[in-house]
């Protein structure tokens, strides 16, 4: 299983948490909501505003203990795909540890969303390995569940409402 998906707090005035999730599945949205106004004895009237509601669902495993010396490194060289701006530009370079779920849960608990000085960021790195992408994040939804036969690991869903991205 690849760790493609790094959820950080980045530069807020607490300690920097910068976690490397093990992902099976993430699924990108966009909601929109256009106005349809009837007319009398014609077709609506149709009005598309260009207002839009990113979410980010990602679901995978996390084991009920953290493995020590399990880490993902976001180097400095890393970019933002299609850009020049690094990951060192964005704050995103460092170490990245695999969590705990008790420590997944307490970040999704603890974890408050202020723009001014405590973004949350998922990055999606590319299969390259090389380029990411990025969203603001603020966490919606969490859930845990542990399957019998599977004791040490839960499987986990977290929805984000989200940003456009790279933003």
């Amino acid at each position: 299983m690849a760790y493609m998906v790094l959820l950080t707090n980045g530069d807020s005035i607490d300690t920097p948490v910068n976690y490397a999730l093990k992902v099976d599945s993430l699924n990108i949205s966009y909601s929109k909501t256009p106005i349809q106004v009837p007319l009398p004895e014609s077709s609506p009237l149709l009005l598309d505003l260009g207002m839009y509601r990113p979410n980010v669902t990602i679901g995978g495993l996390v084991d009920n203990s953290t493995s020590y010396g399990d880490t993902v490194t976001l180097s400095t060289s890393n970019e933002v795909r299609g850009t020049s701006t690094t990951a060192t530009d964005l704050g995103f370079n460092g170490t990245y540890t695999i969590p705990s779920k008790n420590e997944l849960e307490d970040f999704i608990t603890d974890e408050v969303y202020n723009e001014v000085d405590k973004d949350v960021s998922l990055i999606i790195v590319d299969p390259n390995g090389v380029d990411f992408n990025y969203y603001k994040v603020i966490i919606q939804s969490a859930s845990f569940m542990m399957a019998p036969t599977t004791e040490n690991r839960y499987t986990y869903n977290l929805t984000f409402a989200a940003g456009k991205r790279n933003t």
